[in-house]
């Protein structure tokens, strides 16, 4: 098959070298096994691919090719395109001037026979420390081996390259030759275990008592092949059994335990040895970690800020010292970065040598949590003392405060001292809006909040909402809204509360409600009050216009009185309405003005109407009394007050009178009264709603008199209140005095 045909199907390396070995041809499996392109390895030379400590045998094994022309195999490492390198058998031969070169990878070989070689040499190092020797004694060819130890009990090295003459017992005693002989010859044709105990004599002193223990391999066919056997001392048989017994129990211990394991040699003061867990710690392997130090796998400088080749070795002292000590320290990852250890260090003596055995457990993670609680800590701290927003904390199982933040104290007019110790009902008024008792209340949702933590026995309990009248330190009272949340800190159960003041926003929501329904109201009434005088007046319309049409000129007249009639009644209204809208909106500057000069003016505006309905208007007010508010909104104030007495005065009377009466202390009390027909007791409620008339028949009106009056009181900041006379109302109305006193 042609040489291309070839290396396209085959697994092998194959290349073809020119007289000066460079590489000229090669096949896929050099990109399959060894990461290089095929552009990359032709044109290159041959050694230039192979490991540095591998080329002079390589190079002569390639020059003893070129001139004896004979095949050549030999193994080598190989570079990997990722920089590792891999063991290769190469065959080399030579044809036409071109070296041909075929190869097999035999890694996995190569390494095999490394850990058999390591295996074999730990073996030999256990046998020389347990005192055991190992010999064996091949069948077919007579050659002989064994190990160091049996060396110095037969005082001989053994035969290697040569056929032993011998059987082997010319080593032992001769009164002991004969039973080692049968025992023998019974394992060689029973495949049975042996077992003997015999003398070796001594140039030098008395035969030394062995005892030796094998068993013969044989072929699948059944012949014997070889005999292995282990030869030791008995004098020191069961010391060395223990030590091994001991020795492998430790080393079990030390090798397959999930936790890292260093031993550290004090006379080098350098690491000796780990286990698998500690390679998979520091992230190397056992034979990159020999040799170094402590201070070689840390970083130059502890978290506390010591040097660590300054730190390290009084820790190490101590534990000589004591035995014992357990610390933390921050070591170093081969791949640079570091990790947080809890090394606890044990003084102990291994194979005659002191040392200190590490166990290392990595709490780097530990460390992070906590550094990240602390973090947390620190910024629920943060929050919680420089919130803008009142936070207490209370104990749950006590019901008692145990702390607060500075808002708090401003909240309460108070300072954390007072607070601290008391219950949420020692800082509350004895009832609650709804009526219920505070302590009663409080120890409710105290008690529910408890056993909802309980019940899903997690860390943090659900959080809650909700408004609560409390009691500042200065006597007043507050209602807060209140957002809880229960947690567990450090086992204890905790309430967290965020307080915040709505006592405005809440009197507001209400205020707004009352807006909202006065609206719903105003807007239906008005519709209805506007509708009726429409109709009418649509209606007179085309009576006016039959009439006219029929001749009926009088009648044409009178619909057309009665038309101006529902016109003026819907004028009226229609000026209430504005009037009770601009009290809502309208934005008026305050001024100084004479209360008396004012209440002569309305009274004035009336004058027709105080004579039609023959009222006296008493006007007890002394000259120059005066006020500092809105005039235009305590005019409208007066003049629907005095045009009410006057329009509802009693015509059973023979004497009708309004009377203005005024005083001031901090504030300006304006009281009008009459004798006129009254509010019923029933009524009384309803007297400042919109719409509403008591004495429909008395007098025409939209009922919006009273409303008017109250909305102006209110801008203001005022306050109205009536009284049943035993005969007539009285109004007091109470205005903040801007200006002071009168004069």
């Amino acid at each position: 098959m042609p040489w291309y045909k070839f290396a396209q199907i085959t697994n092998r390396l194959l290349c073809v070298l020119d007289a000066n070995w460079v590489v000229v041809e090669a096949n896929k499996t050099w990109e399959t096994s060894l990461g290089h392109s095929l552009d990359t390895v032709k044109k290159r030379h041959f050694l230039e691919l192979v490991h540095p400590d591998d080329r002079v045998k390589t190079s002569n094994a390639i020059a003893r090719v070129l001139t004896s022309g004979e095949d050549i195999t030999l193994v080598q490492r190989m570079l990997h395109v990722d920089g590792t390198y891999l063991w290769i058998e190469w065959s080399f031969l030579v044809n036409d001037g071109a070296i041909y070169a075929s190869g097999t990878n035999v890694t996995e070989r190569q390494d095999n026979e490394l850990a058999f070689k390591q295996e074999q040499d730990l073996f030999e190092m256990l046998d020389t420390q347990l005192g055991l020797g190992r010999w064996r004694y091949d069948i077919l060819t007579g050659r002989r081996y064994w190990t160091q130890t049996v060396t110095e009990l037969y005082q001989r090295e053994p035969d290697l390259d040569t056929d032993a003459t011998e059987d082997g017992l010319e080593f032992y005693h001769p009164d002991d030759r004969e039973m080692i002989a049968e025992k023998m010859r019974i394992a060689v044709a029973e495949g049975t275990p042996f077992e003997f105990q015999a003398r070796i004599p001594q140039e030098d002193g008395p035969p030394r008592w062995v005892e030796s223990r094998g068993l013969v391999t044989k072929s699948k066919d059944g012949e014997p092949l070889v005999v292995h056997g282990v030869l030791q001392e008995i004098a020191r048989t069961r010391q060395h059994r223990w030590q091994a017994s001991e020795r492998i129990k430790f080393m079990t211990l030390f090798e397959e335990s999930p936790d890292a394991y260093v031993v550290f040699d004090l006379g080098d003061e350098s690491f000796n040895n780990c286990n698998a867990a500690a390679e998979v710690l520091l992230g190397c392997t056992k034979e990159q970690l020999i040799g170094l130090s402590p201070t070689d796998i840390s970083p130059e400088f502890q978290p506390d800020g010591q040097r660590s080749d300054v730190k390290g070795p009084p820790l190490f002292q101590e534990c000589v010292e004591k035995g014992s000590k357990r610390f933390e320290w921050t070591h170093k990852r081969f791949d640079g970065s570091n990790i947080v250890l809890e090394v606890t260090a044990a003084l102990m003596s291994l194979d005659g040598q002191e040392s200190i055995l590490c166990c290392w457990r990595d709490i780097t993670k530990l460390k992070q949590l906590e550094a990240q609680l602390k973090r947390e800590r620190a910024k629920f701290r943060a929050l919680f003392y420089e919130s803008p927003d009142a936070y207490v904390v209370l104990d749950l199982t006590e019901g008692r405060f145990v702390d607060c933040n500075p808002a708090t104290e401003l909240l309460l007019v108070g300072k954390k001292e007072q607070l601290i110790g008391m219950t949420i009902a020692d800082i509350s008024p004895e009832y609650q809006p709804d009526g219920t008792k505070s302590s009663i209340g409080a120890l409710r949702w105290l008690s529910a909040a408890l056993d909802t933590l309980d019940e899903r026995n997690a860390e943090d309990g659900p959080s809650n909402r909700f408004d609560w009248l409390c009691s500042r330190f200065d006597g007043q009272a507050i209602l807060l809204e209140m957002a809880t949340a229960v947690m567990r800190v450090d086992g204890q159960p905790l309430l967290l509360a965020c307080w915040r003041d709505v006592t405005s926003i809440r009197k507001q929501a209400r205020q707004l409600q009352r807006a909202n329904t006065e609206l719903e109201q105003f807007a239906y009434r008005t519709s209805h009050d506007l509708k009726a005088p429409l109709v009418t007046i649509k209606n007179l319309s085309t009576f006016i216009e039959e009439d006219v049409k029929s001749g009926e000129l009088v009648e044409a007249q009178k619909n057309a009185a009665f038309v101006g009639k529902q016109a003026s009644k819907l004028l009226g209204l229609v000026v209430d309405i504005l009037a009770l809208a601009r009290s809502e909106i309208a934005v008026q500057e305050k001024s100084a003005f004479d209360l008396k000069e004012l209440v002569d003016e309305v009274c004035a505006s009336l004058q027709s109407f105080i004579i039609n309905k023959k009222v006296d208007v008493r006007c007890e007010l002394p000259a120059g009394s005066t006020l500092y508010s809105q005039r235009p909104r305590i005019r409208l104030i007066l003049t629907n007050l005095i045009s009410n007495g006057i329009k509802y005065s009693d015509p059973q009377k023979e004497t009708r009178f309004v009377s203005i009466q005024y005083c001031v202390d901090e504030d300006v009390h304006l009281i009008v009264s009459d004798n006129g027909l009254g509010v019923a007791e029933t009524d009384q409620e309803r007297i400042f709603d919109a719409f509403t008339r008591f004495h429909p028949v008395a007098a025409e009106g939209s009922g919006l008199g009273l409303s008017i009056v109250q909305k102006n009181v209110d801008a203001l900041g005022g306050t109205i209140t009536y009284n049943k006379l035993d005969s007539g109302s009285q109004f007091h109305i109470i205005i903040p005095n801007a200006g002071g006193h009168s004069s």
